[in-house]
This record gives C-alpha cells, sequence and structure tokens, in this order.
C-alpha cells in the first residue's frame, strides 16, 4: 500500500487535510483548484453569495460534465470493439484464404 501524506486544501470556505497518496497530492490539489475556480465564477455570473449554493453548482457542473465524458468514452470504447471486431474478421478470411 502506497504511503499516505497530508495534504492541506481549501474548498469554499472550508479547510481540509487530507491523507492522500503521494501519486494523488497533484490531483487533489488540482482538484480543489478546479473547484475554486468554478465556484469562483459562478459567483461572478450569478447574484449568489451562498458559499454552500456555489458549491452546489460547482459539484453540478463536474457531475454533468463526468457523465459527458464517460457517455463518450463508451461511444468511443463502442466504436473502437466494432472496428477491432471487423479488422478480426477481415484477418481470420485472409488467414483462411
Amino acid at each position: 500500500m502506497a504511503d499516505l501524506i497530508p495534504c492541506k486544501i481549501t474548498v469554499g470556505l472550508e479547510e481540509f487535510t487530507l491523507q492522500v497518496g503521494t501519486e494523488e497530492e497533484e490531483f487533489v490539489r488540482k482538484a480543489a483548484k478546479l473547484i475554486n475556480e468554478k465556484v469562483e465564477q459562478h459567483q461572478k455570473n450569478t447574484k449568489i453569495y451562498n458559499p454552500n449554493r456555489l458549491i452546489a453548482l460547482a459539484a453540478l457542473d463536474f457531475a454533468v460534465y463526468c457523465l459527458k465524458f464517460n457517455n463518450k468514452h463508451d461511444s468511443f470504447q463502442n466504436e473502437i470493439n466494432l472496428r477491432l471486431d471487423k479488422l478480426s474478421e477481415l484477418t481470420d478470411f485472409t488467414i483462411d484464404a
């Protein structure tokens, strides 16, 4: 198991000290930065000032992004599988001929 290190981050108005693997620290810091940027963006573009509501909007944005990404990934994976099947059929046909 990977060694855990303390990773101090701020998300919104809350400060957290998380125990993360060394390989995850950079991702955790970048994720916190992205959340804070999204909160700031919503604060500038709306008349919402409640930190909890802003965090909720940021979470919604990231959830929608993940769902869209997964949908595209699944479509891409299906297309790859179809092409691999076709290639396999062509290879089998060529070998048998």
